[in-house]
This record gives structure tokens, C-alpha cells and sequence, in this order.
């Protein structure tokens, strides 16, 4: 389903997919003028699924491009895959596929809104691993960026093509993630992060959009990071233990608010409100950023 929410008072239903359209969505992964895109991992004209689009004003779900297993590839409904923050930028919309497409390792995707006709930006493969994580930033020099792994592409919209712009080194022998980058005062931010057994760690990376120079900014022990988002005109990383903030200037984190909770995916900041859930007990928290406070909330469908 696809619903809305009151955090503590109601939650409304507003579409029930169907096996006979795209369903068993992953995630909606970008939202723009009362419409919200979404990945779909099964149904279509494939039986993989594709992009769809919401219009909340009319309530109406239209398929925007079918996935194929051999040629764009496809999502999965397993684990991670699929989660994470899209792009849009000159009418296509970014996403990443998971398996398949030409090194039946997934692929970076351009989707025209209009026509849904699927573009392969960069095909996965020779050891990048693609973690399926919607990793993507329109940055203000006209350009989009994607990590993966230990690559950070350069999307140029224009033609849709990519070129590599910055590599990172590995923390440790454990699974690593792509995170949501952020522009924050003219750089990108982005975090790589370990899982246990092999460690909970990460670490932050730098990128400066005018000289082209990549800064291993800041390493992590005993954390496992989730997402950054700005705030106040200061970057903050969430975690599973809580938010912290992250000293450019002095390359360091500090712990600004503690929680004990079990998150899963990003938050989403809106004024001072930071909004997450609990997974293992199925609650939804709000961070009041400015107060520090966090509030527990219900989530009652009506």
C-alpha cells in the first residue's frame, strides 16, 4: 500500500497495489509537486517490476518504465535493496537496479518521466559491487553523483553518461554500503559503513565540487551510520545509537542526541523535526532537533 500519516492520530490508506500492475513495492525514492516516485520489484510487463508514479492530488498510480531482467535489470525484495533517495534532474529520474542488465550486476538508470523508455547510464561490473541503494545527489554544478561501493560517478544529464571522479578505500573485510550523499557548503558528503560480525564502523568522505579533491574526512569506530542530513547550517550523520554532529572543520563526530532504538534506512528532516522507525518494535520517533527531545509515535491506520 501506499498511505499517508498524522504521526500519533491516523494513517490513511491511499493505494492498494495489485498483482495485475506493478506491485511489492521497495520504496518511494523522490516526490516533487504532489507526485511521488517509486520502485516496484515485481508485476509490469516483465514480472520484475519497474517505476511508478503517485499522484496525490488525483490518486492516481501510472507505470513510468518496466524493468527486464537482460537489458536494464532489476530490484529485489530482499534486504537493503531498493532503499535510499533518488534524483530528478532535466526530466529523467536517477535509480539503480540491482541484478541483471549487461554484467547481470545492475545498472545506473536514466527514466524519462514522460516516455518511459529506461536509459543505461553505467552497467555494474569489473568489481564494483552494486549495493542497490538509491545513493544519489543533484549537486549545484549542474551534475549528479552516485556512490557505490568505493566509486563516486559523475552523471551528466545531458547525454547520460557517467565518469568516474573519486575512489575510496575499503574499512574493513565486512559488507559495505553506498550512503546518501548530501551538498553541504559547496562539497559532497558521504559515509561507507561496516556491519557486524566483521565491525560497526564508518567512515565520512569529502568531496570538493571546485577543485575536484576527495578528503577521507573522518573514521568511526563502534557506530553504524545511516544518513546525514543538514541542519541549522551544520551537518549531522545518524546512527544506531543516536545523532551526532560532524565537525568538518575539525574532522571529528560528537554525540548530540543518544537513543537506543533499532533503525533501519534514512530519516527525513523537516524545520527542526527529524522523523525515523523502530523496526524491531515497529514505532515511529520524532527528533525534535532543536530541543533534543525524542518522541515516540503511533502509527493507527484508519
Amino acid at each position: 500500500i501506499i498511505y499517508s500519516t498524522a504521526f500519533g492520530v491516523s494513517a490513511n490508506v491511499l493505494y492498494n497495489f495489485s498483482t495485475s500492475t506493478m506491485h511489492t513495492p521497495i520504496n518511494l525514492c523522490y516526490a516533487e509537486n504532489n507526485i511521488v516516485y517509486g520502485i516496484a520489484s515485481l508485476g509490469g510487463n516483465n514480472g520484475v517490476g519497474g517505476v511508478f508514479s503517485y499522484n496525490t492530488t488525483t490518486e492516481v498510480l501510472t507505470e513510468i518504465a518496466h524493468f527486464d531482467s537482460s537489458t536494464t535489470g532489476r530490484t529485489s525484495v530482499n534486504g537493503n535493496i531498493g532503499f535510499g533517495k533518488a534524483v530528478k534532474l532535466g526530466g529523467y529520474l536517477y535509480v539503480i537496479t540491482q541484478t541483471g542488465s549487461t554484467n547481470n550486476e545492475g545498472a545506473i538508470l536514466a527514466i524519462d518521466v514522460v516516455n518511459s523508455s529506461p536509459i543505461i547510464v553505467y552497467p555494474f561490473g569489473g568489481g564494483i559491487v552494486n549495493t542497490g541503494l538509491q545513493t544519489f545527489v543533484s549537486a549545484t554544478d549542474g551534475y549528479v553523483y552516485e556512490f557505490t561501493d568505493r566509486s563516486l560517478r559523475k552523471i551528466d544529464s545531458t547525454t547520460n553518461t557517467s565518469s568516474l571522479v573519486a575512489t575510496t578505500t575499503t574499512i574493513n573485510t565486512g559488507a559495505e554500503f553506498g550512503q546518501p550523499i548530501i551538498e553541504f557548503n559547496g562539497k559532497l558528503y558521504w559515509t561507507i559503513r561496516a556491519i557486524p560480525p566483521n565491525g560497526a564502523n564508518y567512515k565520512i568522505y569529502e568531496y570538493d565540487l571546485a577543485t575536484g579533491l576527495t578528503v577521507d574526512l573522518v573514521s568511526v569506530s563502534g557506530q553504524i551510520s545511516l544518513d546525514l542530513f543538514e541542519w541549522n547550517n551544520n551537518l549531522y550523520i545518524l546512527t544506531l545509537g543516536g545523532v551526532f554532529l560532524v565537525n568538518v572543520a575539525g574532522q571529528s563526530v560528537s554525540s548530540y542526541i543518544s537513543f537506543s532504538n533499532v533503525i533501519r534506512g534514512q530519516g527525513a528532516i523537516d524545520g527542526d523535526m527529524l522523523y525515523y522507525r523502530d523496526i524491531s518494535s515497529d514505532t515511529y520517533y520524532v527528533i525534535d532537533m532543536s530541543a533534543q527531545n525524542v518522541i515516540s509515535k503511533s502509527l493507527n491506520f484508519i
